[in-house]
């Protein structure tokens, strides 16, 4: 009986820190909800950050909110992503005059715009560079040293392992240099993690040789990550028995792939998120999906439909 006081204690005590919120609990909130997203799972680190955000209207709390939230609506693209690229853009600039060098760092990554030279977009990210440099954040100042020119920032960023970037000079070297170079660029890029990368190496290896089985590998990783055209590329080879896949037909795997080819398409992909020693989030740059699918739900569904007759026609007795 005599515990029944200290647990009340106790109870009463948790019920006083959630309502005061000192310092050390959401600091605690942010740890917890940086550790989920280390752990990929981006929808429980949204609600820890939200929970920092809406108790104590805590700058770090917010910025990390927002993060998460424009990270999880860029898939979607269109409306959703506008309007997620909106809130975010008006959260960042207010948590930014709060300290938080990372919101100043994410308005910046918004402006650069895959490399290409707009003098208004550098105006934008060399101002908000210069803000995160002055709150703290080193890389800004890297990027600051490396010249006026977002091309020169983008060769930065590929040094910082950033995935965006790495695509993104993939994309410039496609005609303004030797083959070797820009297949060498793709599969960093690749290997980063950057999808559309993936699809693009196989087309370029495929232009090489259409026996190389890197070709196949780097299909497949596109097409599970949602790059349709990846997917159609290795229906038709199954399909027909392309080199690439071994040389044999194998109409099984064909409707697999084909099935995957009809979408949904993703159309973008978010970039990698970070996390600095304030336990904010920070985003890296977005490259475009360079391998559009123009027409490859429509090319995937009519093959998909002659797989199936055929698969069908041979499942018959005879």
């Amino acid at each position: 009986m005599r515990s029944r006081p200290i647990i009340a204690l106790f109870l009463v005590f948790g019920l006083a820190m959630l309502l005061v919120r000192p310092p050390e609990v959401i600091r605690l909130q942010e740890r917890i909800g940086v550790a989920w997203l280390v752990e990929n799972d981006h929808l429980i680190a949204a609600r820890w950050a939200a929970l920092a955000m809406r108790l104590q209207n805590d700058p770090v709390g917010i910025t990390n909110y927002h993060a998460l939230s424009w990270h999880r609506a860029v898939p979607n693209g269109g409306q959703v992503r506008k309007q997620a690229s909106l809130a975010a853009d008006a959260a960042w600039r207010r948590t930014g005059r709060r300290g938080v060098g990372a919101a100043y760092w994410n308005l910046a990554m918004f402006h650069i715009k895959y490399g290409r030279k707009r003098a208004r977009s550098d105006r934008n990210t060399t101002g908000w560079l210069k803000l995160a440099a002055r709150s703290g954040v080193a890389e800004a100042r890297l990027l600051l040293d490396a010249g006026d020119g977002e091309f020169d920032r983008i060769k930065t960023l590929i040094g910082m392992g950033d995935p965006g970037a790495m695509a993104t000079f993939a994309s410039s070297l496609n005609r303004a240099s030797g083959r070797a170079e820009y297949i060498a660029a793709l599969r960093a890029a690749a290997e980063a993690g950057h999808v559309a990368s993936m699809t693009r190496l196989g087309l370029a290896l495929f232009q090489q040789s259409s026996s190389d089985p890197d070709i196949r590998e780097w299909f497949e990783r596109a097409a599970r990550a949602g790059q349709t055209t990846a997917a159609a590329r290795l229906g038709a080879c199954y399909a027909n028995g392309h080199d690439f896949c071994g040389g044999e037909r194998n109409l099984a795997l064909a409707e697999k792939w084909y099935e995957l080819a009809v979408g949904p398409h993703i159309l973008y992909q978010a970039p990698p998120l970070t996390v600095d020693t304030q336990f904010a989030i920070r985003i890296g740059t977005m490259a475009r999906w360079v391998v559009k699918p123009h027409n490859i739900s429509e090319h995937a569904t009519e093959a998909l439909v002659k797989v199936r007759a055929e698969r069908a026609a041979l499942e018959e007795p005879s």
